[in-house]
């Protein structure tokens, strides 16, 4: 590939070819990128991936214009780059045009995001500045392009070579490709939304304690233990073993939500233990789970319907759910124990089903590219997979509409009584969620509850989050000698109690206990890790995961065995000694 054009040509080239060309360049690139990297996560090397895209966009593209005075793209659209006066260019002026001006062209809008992600939460009175960044990047990039000012900067013009035959055919391709990617993004998001949305109201109620006096609510560091004898009192007249309470619960309502605390050995054996239970005396034939993706619905169903339990394809199962570290017993106990009640039951009694809810996403990028409450710590290197996240962002931000609209499918919509096990930020009925106030994005169990009034009702079996009131729930428990019980939390003692300590209580200082949980489980006051599934961690997956285990594990990892990570082995010897 080489470019013919009159080392004195002037004859600038249009800016739809311009365009063109760079759409072909970086679209060609990004695809023989993609099947580099997955040649490389088979041979067990691996390549962060934006950052060598740019890294080679960058300097192929220098190269490629010393070498032949063109790239692909820009032989493709007939034009070339040249010096201002018609000359071929230097590789200072090279050097000059790709690694310094191209790059100030995106360098406020990287600011932006570095800004966004990595000192958001430290520095909130970034935040204003922070958008003022973007509007002002976004405004430079355009004006950058619409200019051309990586050519004024380093004095080199772009000009049309001889005309080619298929000069209008790739140009047609270069302006077509964005087109087609974007507007094929956009058009699969917007279907995505447009059903899921149908499970939230027009209307939302307000939360729980919209309008509520403060002066109502008690901070638990105000009392300390004097009310305590009050609270044992109250549970020694009000309270029943958990399984009882479960169960009539699932008795009362068509969909009950667990929120549970992930990973927690003694809720996950409860939730084992209770499902026959929950099937034979409470009607439920149900179970939907935030650990597995709704595309694997039809592998469970399998798995339901196996003459035995397939234990690898339960831990498949979970392998591909969108974080890629559901790997605790207590979860594959759980599809067990729902296998196990499909061998017992008779002939006429229908199936036990267990379902899916989450969307398969990239949810290992949205924390090492520093987003939502999971953020990893990540090099600047790996904080550039905003990329991916921008992809995802839709449907990341619709999770929780998306579990609620599965939930609503696979249950409430097909009159079946059933049980939701979902993370406790997701389950509460009373408020968007723990830390959004009065404002915000619904959470899970508030659409469920809202659009379905009188039918969902939400059980918390843990005390995450809750800071001086899960000492308070603790004191108490001990005082009954730590027996398991279950409880209405709603219009009890326990009812208007907060602890401003709580992160789950940051979002506003009228919200309390009753709020956040209408019910709560207690089960132990030593929670312990549900043991770890040697070999949960593939070569394959850890390859392809890595900077997420090393940010996760790494450390960890260090401290107990003296050296760093170094694969899946190790993540192994890790958890299962955590789970012990």
């Amino acid at each position: 590939m080489t470019d013919n054009a009159d080392p004195g040509s002037r004859e600038r080239a249009g800016r739809w070819a311009r365009l063109a060309s760079a759409a072909i360049d970086m679209v060609a690139l990004y695809w023989l990128l993609r099947g580099s990297e997955a040649i490389l996560l088979g041979l067990g090397i691996y390549v962060p991936f934006e950052a060598t895209y740019l890294i080679a966009l960058v300097t192929g593209t220098m190269l490629l214009l010393g070498a032949t005075g063109t790239t692909p793209g820009r032989w493709l659209c007939g034009i070339a780059v040249r010096t201002q006066s018609g000359g071929t260019v230097g590789i200072g002026r090279r050097m000059l045009r790709e690694f310094v001006a191209k790059p100030l062209a995106v360098a406020p809008l990287l600011a932006y995001f570095y800004v966004r992600i990595v000192f958001r939460e430290a520095h909130p009175w970034l935040r204003w500045p922070g958008r003022v960044l973007l509007v002002l990047g976004v405004a430079f990039l355009v004006i950058h392009i619409a200019m051309g000012l990586h050519d004024r900067i380093a004095g080199t013009m772009v000009v049309r070579a001889p005309q080619r035959r298929w000069r209008l055919a790739a140009i047609a391709l270069g302006l077509s490709l964005p087109v087609l990617l974007i507007g094929g993004w956009a058009a699969s998001n917007m279907l995505y939304y447009l059903d899921v949305r149908t499970v939230v109201p027009d209307v939302l109620p307000a939360v729980r304690f919209a309008g509520r006096d403060t002066t109502l609510v008690t901070d638990v560091a105000t009392i300390g233990s004097a009310r305590d004898g009050e609270f044992v009192a109250w549970l020694d007249s009000n309270a029943m073993p958990p399984a009882e309470f479960a169960i009539a619960k699932c008795r009362q309502y068509p969909l009950v939500l667990f929120g549970e605390g992930h990973g927690n050995h003694e809720i996950l054996s409860f939730v084992a233990e209770a499902l026959p239970r929950l099937y034979s005396e409470a009607g439920v034939h149900c179970l939907g789970m935030e650990s597995i993706n709704a595309e694997d619905n039809e592998a469970l169903d399998q798995l339901m319907a196996g003459e035995t339990f397939d234990e690898a394809l339960a831990v498949d199962i979970y392998r591909n759910q969108s974080w890629r570290g559901w790997g605790g017993r207590g979860y594959v106990d759980i599809l067990q124990a729902a296998w196990q009640i499909n061998r017992d039951r008779g002939h006429t009694e229908p199936p036990f089903r267990v379902v899916g809810l989450d969307e398969p996403v990239d949810m290992p990028s949205m924390a090492l590219a520093g987003g939502g409450g999971d953020r990893a710590a990540a090099s600047f290197v790996e904080r550039l997979r905003f990329g991916r996240v921008a992809r995802d962002l839709p449907r990341l931000l619709l999770r929780d509409v998306t579990m609620a609209r599965q939930a609503a499918r696979q249950m409430l919509e097909r009159g079946e009584r059933g049980i939701v096990l979902v993370g406790a930020n997701h389950a509460s009925i009373g408020a968007l969620a723990p830390y959004l106030g009065v404002h915000g994005e619904p959470r899970m169990g508030f659409i469920l509850a809202s659009t379905y009034p009188g039918d969902v009702y939400q059980i918390n079996l843990t005390s995450h989050g809750l800071g001086k009131l899960g000492e308070l729930l603790g004191r108490v428990m001990e005082q009954r000698g730590n027996a398991p019980v279950g409880f209405e939390v709603r219009d009890s003692p326990f009812d208007l109690l907060r602890a401003s300590d709580g992160s789950a209580f940051r979002g506003s200082p009228a919200a309390a206990f009753g709020d956040l949980a209408a019910a709560y489980v207690f089960l132990t006051r030593n929670a312990s890790i549900t043991p770890w599934v040697i070999g949960f961690v593939t070569p394959e997956m850890y390859v392809r995961y890595r900077p997420l285990y090393e940010s996760k594990h790494g450390g960890m990892f260090e401290a107990e065995f003296g050296r760093p990570l170094g694969g899946p082995a190790d993540i192994d010897s890790l958890l299962s000694r955590a789970g012990r």
